[in-house]
């Protein structure tokens, strides 16, 4: 007992070194699960392969991130988060390894099942930064590295197309290695690598109806839903050429990214903010004025998408302060919500859910947007309308959802 509280006491005594440790690894993930998006084109003409086959390159990712998450959580739970938060960084490296240097299309969807495990980093983030700090800073650290999510998605979408178009599709998989390779090293560093050894079950169902933890469960599949709706939207809507339609602006990959950096600058910010909202009032006010500010977003790339200013303040409302808003307050909510024991567990569960959502996302509004396509096949003004409104929609929902949760203790 004296080790593990001079454990902590040391861990304390340098915060700032635990939140960057735990944001550099959520942001070695995060940066991946979207970076790939802009480059199925360039990798389906370089395989020789078919477009539903290269599909399976975003299907195997969030299929094995929905799977691993919650089982390596609770892992982290029984056997030591910091050991587990490792283990998966080490699993996302040798998946990043492979596609770097992957032969064929077959290689790269291994590739992208090893490196979807790195989404555990997630809850066990949470749940360390819950055991080793302070906690006044507890909901801030969280609130800077669930920022991480979506700031590395936008990373991710801005940084591919400058890599395709310069280097190549395998130079993507080196931004993975080079991060994960530093923040190993300096969670082993930072971080206690042993932990309690709670007694089964490995998951406890008690914890998804609780007041708090439901709502914020609902949430993370409406908040996964539209982060991974943008990813394909925006990016369809700015390189459709207006010669050959009634919508977009002929944007190649690389011009691309000015229209997602907006959001991207803005993402660490908001979720920092989120963070030191949840602190004063709790989750349900930061997760009220997330949702709010996707709702906005949405309606404005709805019925203003065929002019370029309403298309980079939508996506900065939708992508960039509305849904750091919302990540960093429902990871507050659940670690706030259940037994120290469970916080991996919990967050391990509502991250599988918030990727669930993605990956319904992308399909989804994939379908909706080519509602009324011409006979080329081509999404049309109307079909954005209609998926960015179906998005609207279904954030509109959320913040019903944010107001249901209960006021809750400071972290």
């Amino acid at each position: 007992m004296t080790r593990r509280r001079s454990s902590r006491r040391r861990v304390e005594a340098r915060p700032r070194r635990v939140v960057a440790s735990l944001t550099l690894a959520a942001l070695a993930y995060s940066v991946m699960q979207m970076m790939v998006v802009p480059a199925l084109p360039a990798i389906q003409r370089d395989l020789d392969a078919s477009a539903d086959a290269v599909a399976w390159l975003i299907s195997a990712f969030l299929l094995s991130t929905a799977i691993s998450t919650p089982l390596l959580g609770r892992l982290g739970d029984r056997f030591g988060k910091g050991r587990m938060l490792i283990a998966a960084l080490v699993i996302f490296t040798l998946g990043s390894l492979l596609g770097a240097l992957a032969p064929s299309l077959e290689a790269l969807i291994v590739a992208r099942v090893l490196q979807g495990c790195g989404g555990a980093v997630f809850p066990l983030a949470y749940g360390l930064a819950r055991d080793t700090l302070p906690p006044e800073r507890v909901a801030v650290a969280i609130g800077t590295v669930s920022g991480s999510f979506g700031i590395g998605g936008s990373a991710g979408l801005v940084l591919s197309g400058p890599l395709v178009d310069h280097v190549s599709w395998h130079a993507i998989f080196w931004v993975g290695i080079a991060m994960s390779v530093v923040a190993i090293p300096l969670v082993a560093a930072t971080l206690p690598l042993g932990g309690r050894r709670p007694p089964s079950p490995i998951l406890d169902l008690r914890l998804l109806v609780l007041p708090a933890v439901w709502p914020a469960n609902a949430i993370g599949v409406l908040a996964g839903f539209g982060m991974y709706a943008t990813g394909y939207l925006v990016p369809q809507l700015v390189q459709a050429d207006p010669a050959h339609g009634d919508v977009g602006f002929g944007a190649g990959v690389t011009a691309t990214s000015l229209f997602l950096l907006p959001a991207l600058l803005s993402g660490l910010a908001a979720g920092i903010w989120a963070g030191a909202l949840t602190r004063r009032f709790g989750p349900r006010m930061p997760l009220m004025l997330g949702a709010i500010g996707m709702v906005a977003g949405y309606a404005l790339l709805a019925f203003a998408h065929d002019i370029r200013w309403p298309v980079y303040v939508g996506t900065l409302l939708a992508h960039g302060i509305g849904l750091n808003l919302l990540l960093a307050a429902m990871a507050n909510a659940v670690v706030a919500a259940v037994p120290a024991t469970r916080t991996g567990e919990a967050a391990g569960v509502n991250t599988m859910l918030r990727t669930v959502g993605g990956a319904l996302g992308g399909q989804v509004v994939a379908a909706v947007a080519l509602v009324g396509a011409g006979a080329a096949g081509l999404p049309t003004s109307r079909g954005f309308m209609l998926a960015f409104g179906l998005c609207a929609a279904l954030l509109a929902l959320a913040v019903v959802l944010a107001a249901l949760i209960p006021a809750q203790r400071r972290l």
